[in-house]
């Protein structure tokens, strides 16, 4: 009698057991899912994945541009609303990540707004851009970089990028060509919408990106500050 009660224990607690590993099972397959892979929630995996976004509105101004094109727009801005496997990736971030990431969501939401609903900005935006002379806007972003940063160029790839979608919006003006059948009144409010989207796309305030002009101003040496103040008042 006694052993039968101990084979029904024994036989009681592997089942226990089992089911245990069931459960635990299920519960992996059912939130496994909600797990992001190991390098998603890291600044570098962001940026690329962010910088997609840039690369398929580039597409979409070009698509504007032609006038032909809405059905294949309207394809770009499917595939944008749905996003990337990478940015769904991201989603599933924990919040103390995900909030390192909410400039770079702000600037999807005003690129793919930009996208699916108003493509006389995809339009104006492209036109706009044609409009800076390339020489003096070469000549602009290396004097801007030199004078605002010891660092020129950086080795991080978001920080290049950063500085250099910044300073193409900061030397818009001085750069235009006056030859654009555009104004400049009407050119740069259109480049500046996109310009500005790209600029929080790249998560340029945050650490891993490049801070404005202002609070740029803010970490300059003493020294260069001085050059600056010595420049202007010469000219």
């Amino acid at each position: 009698m006694a052993r039968s009660s101990s084979m029904a224990l024994f036989l009681n607690v592997r089942e226990l057991t089992l089911l245990v590993g069931y459960l635990s099972t299920a519960l992996l397959l059912a939130f496994g899912q909600d797990v992001p892979e190991p390098d998603a929630c890291t600044p570098e995996s962001a940026f690329e994945c962010y910088d997609q976004y840039r690369l398929d509105f580039k597409g979409a101004q070009a698509l504007a541009v032609e006038g032909k094109y809405q059905d294949a727009i309207y394809g770009k801005c499917s595939v944008v609303k749905d996003k990337l496997p990478c940015h769904k990736q991201i989603s599933l971030c924990p919040e103390s990540k995900a909030a390192d990431f909410r400039r770079q969501e702000q600037g999807y939401q005003a690129l793919s707004d930009i996208i699916c609903n108003d493509t006389q900005a995809l339009n104006d935006s492209y036109a706009a851009g044609l409009c800076q002379d390339v020489d003096k806007l070469i000549e602009c972003l290396v004097e801007r970089n030199f004078r605002l940063h010891e660092d020129d160029p950086p080795r991080n790839e978001n920080m290049r990028l950063c500085r250099r979608l910044q300073g193409s919006l900061g030397c818009y003006e001085e750069t235009f060509n006056s030859s654009c059948p555009v104004p400049l009144e009407s050119a740069k409010p259109a480049f500046a919408k996109t310009q500005e989207a790209f600029i929080l796309l790249a998560g340029c305030d945050e650490p891993n990106g490049s801070a404005h002009l202002s609070a740029t101003l803010q970490g300059l040496p003493v020294a260069l500050i001085a050059l600056a103040v010595a420049r202007w008042t010469a000219s």
